[in-house]
């Protein structure tokens, strides 16, 4: 049984649509799983730049915490060598000026 010409034409052309839909179909899933990764590697993105700003507030904290303490280290290390400074000088003076032990004696005995 042989199809008319025009019947025949139609179902070339409708084999030919279906095929083209087909292919659109894949396409449109390929597209709807390309959508459903960029989503998920977004959202791992946005938890790693959540994480990442906690872990640089904390540095930044550690690092607050470290500067004054420095600078607390070195207002202490300036006192002392103040104070080193300070009994290096009462030193030398006594050296320089010798004071003579006998004579607070003599002084209390007369």
């Amino acid at each position: 049984m042989s199809l008319p010409p025009r019947i025949e034409t139609a179902m070339i052309r409708l084999t030919q649509a279906l095929g083209q839909m087909e292919a659109a179909v894949e396409r449109a899933g390929g597209f709807a799983q390309q959508k459903a990764n960029l989503e998920e590697q977004a959202a791992i993105l946005q938890d790693d730049r959540a994480r990442l700003a906690v872990e640089l507030d904390g540095a930044q904290a550690h690092a607050r915490r470290l500067e004054q303490a420095n600078a607390e280290a070195e207002r202490r290390l300036e006192a002392i060598g103040a104070s080193v400074a300070q009994l290096l000088t009462q030193a030398q003076l006594q050296e320089d000026d010798p004071v003579d032990e006998a004579a607070p004696a003599r002084a209390e005995g007369m």
